[in-house]
C-alpha cells in the first residue's frame, strides 16, 4: 500500500517539477539571449544612474543591436525613458552615406577627421528642464518636466531650478563630417494653488504649471508650449561648429495667462575644433 501511495505522489509531484525545470531553462536561455548591450543599459536603470548618462554611455558602445517592438516594449516596462529607447534605436540604424570627401581634405592616422559640435545655452531666466537633439536623437537631458496635481491639502515638491547667470556648455561631441541638425528645448514649472471648490472648510490643492519649447513636436497643440526650430551645423572634417542658444520669454498679456517662450539660435563654423568648459 505504502509503494502504490509513493508511485501516484511521484506521478503528481513530477509534472510539477519539470515545468518548473523547464521554465527556469527557458528563463536562463531568456538571459543568454540578451545582447550585451541591452543587458549594461538595464543593469544601470536597475542601479538608478541618470538618464543623460545612459544617453551618453549608449553612444560610445561600440555594437548596439537592433531592437524589435517587443523588446522595445520590455524595455519599457523595466524603466527605459524615451530618451534612452530613442538612444538604443539610433545607435542601431544604419547610418546614412555622408557626403564624398575632397581630394585634400585633413586627415589623421590616413583617415578622416572628425567634426565636433557644441552647445551652449545663453545666460538667460532660470529653467527647471533643458534637452538637446542631435540629428533626432536625444543626446542631453538636464532636469524634469513637472506636471500633475496634489492630493487635497498637500503641498507640491518645488521645482529645481537651473540658474543660466553664465555661459553654459549643454553638449560637446564629435560627429561625422556633414550636415547635422541641432534642436534645443526647455521648461519651467512653477508651483499654483488650484481650489476647484467654493466652500471654505475644504482644503484646495496644488498643481504645476509648466510651459516652454519642446524639442519634439509631440505636444505641439498643449496651451503654454511651443516647438523649437531645428538649426544646421554643416561642418568639415576638422571643423567645429558652435551652436549659441538663446531663451526668450514674452510676458503674458494684462489679461493674464502663460507666457510665451521661443528659442533662437547662432550657428558658427570654425576652422579648428577649441576645447570648451563643462558645466
Amino acid at each position: 500500500m505504502q509503494s502504490v501511495w509513493l508511485t501516484r505522489a511521484v506521478g503528481l509531484v513530477l509534472p510539477v517539477l519539470l515545468t518548473l525545470a523547464a521554465a527556469t531553462v527557458s528563463a536562463e536561455q531568456r538571459v543568454l539571449r540578451e545582447p550585451p548591450a541591452v543587458a549594461e543599459v538595464v543593469a544601470m536603470i536597475e542601479a538608478g544612474v541618470g538618464e543623460a548618462v545612459i544617453v551618453a554611455r549608449i553612444q560610445q558602445m561600440a555594437a548596439v543591436p537592433t531592437l524589435t517592438g517587443e523588446e522595445i516594449a520590455r524595455l519599457k516596462e523595466r524603466g527605459a525613458t524615451e530618451a534612452v529607447l530613442l538612444a538604443l534605436v539610433g545607435a542601431a540604424a544604419p547610418t546614412a552615406e555622408g557626403p564624398e570627401v575632397a581630394a585634400g581634405a585633413p586627415m589623421a592616422g590616413g583617415r578622416v577627421r572628425s567634426s565636433t559640435i557644441r552647445v551652449i545655452l545663453a545666460p538667460s531666466f532660470p529653467v527647471t528642464h533643458y534637452e538637446v537633439l542631435v540629428d533626432g536623437l536625444a543626446v542631453v537631458a538636464r532636469g524634469t518636466v513637472f506636471e500633475g496635481q496634489s492630493e487635497p491639502g498637500r503641498i507640491l515638491k518645488r521645482p529645481k531650478r537651473f540658474d543660466l547667470n553664465e555661459p553654459v556648455v549643454a553638449y560637446e561631441d564629435t560627429v561625422a563630417p556633414g550636415d547635422h541638425a541641432v534642436r534645443v528645448g526647455f521648461a519651467v514649472s512653477r508651483v499654483d494653488e488650484d481650489s476647484t471648490t467654493n466652500n471654505w472648510m475644504d482644503y484646495s490643492r496644488q498643481r504645476y504649471r509648466t510651459s516652454g519649447v519642446r524639442a519634439i513636436d509631440d505636444r505641439s497643440a498643449e496651451r503654454g508650449w511651443s516647438v523649437s526650430e531645428a538649426v544646421s551645423c554643416q561642418v568639415g572634417p576638422g571643423q567645429l561648429c558652435v551652436v549659441t542658444v538663446q531663451f526668450d520669454k514674452r510676458s503674458p498679456s494684462r489679461f493674464g495667462g502663460l507666457p510665451i517662450y521661443a528659442v533662437t539660435y547662432e550657428a558658427v563654423v570654425t576652422s579648428a575644433a577649441e576645447p570648451g568648459e563643462h558645466n
